[in-house]
């Protein structure tokens, strides 16, 4: 799943600041399997997790 990210998960945050404004990582939950597409924007300090859509299930299974 990790070409499913904006930036590798290790590299959100840096020492010169946020990797971009604005990320999204797709995540797999431990327990059931769903996956879940998380967007952050830092400049607004907004963000959020929404479900993802059945193919994109099936293309990183």
């Amino acid at each position: 799943m990790q070409e499913e990210s904006t930036c590798p998960l290790e590299k959100v945050k840096t020492e010169d600041g946020w990797a971009d404004e604005i990320m999204a990582h797709m995540i797999r939950c431990k327990h059931c399997g769903q996956i879940f597409t998380c967007v952050v924007n830092t400049w607004r300090g907004s963000g959020h997790f929404k479900k993802a859509k059945h193919d994109t299930e099936k293309a990183v299974k």
